[in-house]
């Protein structure tokens, strides 16, 4: 049963974001919460520590978020309309969201995430009471409500929109060239160029992250498709278990910059910066300039494997 909604929530999440995509764009206010409902529901069901059944504690924080998001897809006409008057129930359901936001953190990333994410509500709060340079006139309950629920500068804010336009067809796209058999191509291709010469076995984990990292965008996922293979075989070569887990970890970072797949942060720069990511529409910086970068990084780990 677990298993089948995740399937299912997956499935819908991939069509919303390819409908979004290339057939009619969505408004911000739409796409983000639809993204964070649907992603957020996965998170939920996925950290669960049951194997097929879905637990109550999973069900009902993925049912409330997945309602406090559509609750704001359908009144998102309306909130432009009474911009600055909240009613009682846009702020319910953005306590929840928030709340529901900081016990996914925790569950999906971990206790330190919240702790930051709160210090940060309660500076908010605490304003009119802190000493010296961190005093400031203080935010009411309602406030911070509003900015982060029902306006794009807080929880739809550039990261999340991020994550809705760019990085989750790209990985989607990486993962799709993955189970097809590119994961398993790119590690042989990194093989054949490391050959037999020094630190043979560090260079390939160097050149199967950064081919890796151009599929899946993510450093985790990188250490885990091609750490699985390239660590062994290090350690098998001679070298310290620890050595061999810094290289493929410090491969696997640099490989989540290498185009056209890159981590989340690349795209939240790009966005922040206003320097376009698809090549040809600005001299300042497209993917051609990421790639000599990560091409860069990449040289440096090469020479220190040798």
């Amino acid at each position: 049963m677990r298993s089948t909604l995740i399937a299912i929530l997956a499935g819908g999440a991939a069509l919303l974001h390819l409908y979004s995509a290339g057939v009619a764009p969505l408004t911000a206010l739409v796409l983000r919460p639809l993204h964070l409902a649907l992603l957020g529901a996965l998170g939920f069901l996925r950290a669960s520590d049951s194997e097929d059944r879905i637990r109550l504690g999973a069900a009902l924080p993925a049912l409330g978020l997945f309602a406090t998001c559509l609750y704001l897809v359908s009144q998102n006409e309306q909130l432009v309309a009474r911009a600055g008057t909240a009613q009682p129930l846009d702020l319910v359901a953005g306590a929840l969201t928030i709340v529901l936001v900081l016990e996914l953190t925790r569950r999906t990333v971990g206790v330190a995430m919240v702790i930051v994410a709160s210090a940060a509500l309660i500076y908010g709060l605490a304003g009119p009471w802190l000493p010296g340079l961190l005093a400031h006139r203080g935010y009411g309950i309602e406030r911070i409500i509003e900015h982060l629920y029902l306006g794009t500068e807080g929880i739809w804010g550039v990261p999340l929109g991020v994550s809705a336009d760019f990085v989750f067809l790209f990985v989607l796209f990486g993962t799709l060239l993955d189970n097809a058999g590119g994961g398993q191509l790119l590690i042989g291709l990194a093989r054949r160029i490391a050959g037999d010469t020094p630190g043979a076995p560090a260079k390939t984990a160097a050149v199967s992250s950064a081919l890796m990292g151009s599929l899946s965008g993510s450093a985790v996922a990188n250490v885990v498709t091609t750490g699985s293979l390239t660590i062994p075989m290090m350690k098998r070569a001679g070298f310290a278990p620890h050595l061999a887990g810094a290289i493929e970890a410090a491969a696997s970072t640099g490989g989540q910059i290498v185009p056209p797949v890159m981590g989340a942060g690349a795209f939240i720069l790009a966005t922040w910066t206003n320097i376009p990511y698809y090549p040809g529409r600005s001299g300042r910086g497209d993917s051609s300039t990421a790639l000599l970068r990560s091409n860069a990084g990449g040289d440096s780990l090469l020479g220190s494997a040798r």
